[in-house]
C-alpha cells in the first residue's frame, strides 16, 4: 500500500511541478509599467504576449524547453474578472484560455494530493490496526505499543519523508540511478517550499 501511495503521489507531484514550472514567478508591476496604460502599449503587450504564447507552443510540441512566463503571464492576470464574457479579441481568448487552464488545473491536482494522502493514511491506519489485531500479542498493552508504533512509522513514511523526496531535486547527488529520478522544484529549503510542501506536509 505504501508503494502505491508513493507512485500516485509522485505521478500527481511530477505532473503538478510540470504544469507551475511553464509559469516562472515574475514581476507583473514591473511588465505593466513596461507598456504602460496606452493603447497603443496595450497593443504591444498583447502582441508580445501572444508571440509568446505560439513560439511556446511550438516548442512544446518539438519537446523542447518552455517558458510561459512574462508577457503572457501578466497579461492574462491583468485582465477584469469577467474576462471570459466580455472580451472579443479572439488571439487574448485563445492565450489566456490556456494560461487560466493550466493555472487551474496544477491547483486542483496540488489540492487532490492533500485530499489524497489523507485518504491512504486513513486507510494505513485501519490496516495496520487490524492485521496487529489478527496478529495479536501477549498482552494488551503490547499490542496498543505495535499499533501505536506502526501506525506512525507508516503515516511518517507516508506524509514526512514521500512528500519531501518526491519534491527535491536530488539529481546532483550520488547513487545516481535513484536520485535521477527525484528531479522535484526544490534544490533546498526556501520560501516557496514551505508553501507549497511544507503546507501538503501539515
Amino acid at each position: 500500500m505504501l508503494l502505491c501511495s508513493g507512485i500516485f503521489i509522485y505521478v500527481f507531484t511530477l505532473k503538478s511541478l510540470a504544469a507551475k514550472e511553464k509559469y516562472p514567478a515574475v514581476d507583473c508591476k514591473s511588465v505593466s509599467g513596461y507598456f504602460g496604460t496606452s493603447d497603443d502599449g496595450k497593443k504591444k503587450w498583447i502582441n508580445k504576449a501572444f508571440d509568446s504564447y505560439t513560439r511556446n507552443l511550438k516548442y512544446a510540441k518539438e519537446n523542447k524547453a518552455t517558458d510561459f512566463g512574462g508577457s503572457m503571464q501578466c497579461y492574462c492576470k491583468s485582465l477584469p474578472k469577467h474576462w471570459l464574457r466580455t472580451e472579443t479579441n479572439k488571439d487574448i481568448l485563445t492565450m489566456c484560455k490556456f494560461y487560466f487552464t493550466d493555472v487551474w488545473t496544477s491547483a486542483l491536482i496540488g489540492y487532490s494530493i492533500s485530499f489524497l494522502i489523507i485518504a491512504i493514511n486513513l486507510i494505513l491506519k485501519k490496516v495496520i490496526i487490524k492485521l496487529i489485531t489478527w496478529v495479536g500479542e501477549d498482552t494488551l498493552s503490547e499490542q496498543i505499543a505495535s499499533i501505536t508504533n506502526g501506525v506512525f512509522y507508516a503515516l511518517f513514511f507516508n506524509t514526512g519523508i514521500l512528500i519531501t523526496l518526491v519534491n527535491a531535486n536530488l539529481t546532483e547527488h550520488s547513487p545516481k540511478f535513484i536520485t535521477k529520478w527525484l528531479r522535484g522544484m526544490y534544490y533546498d529549503y526556501s520560501p516557496a517550499w514551505y508553501q507549497n510542501v511544507g503546507e501538503k506536509i501539515v
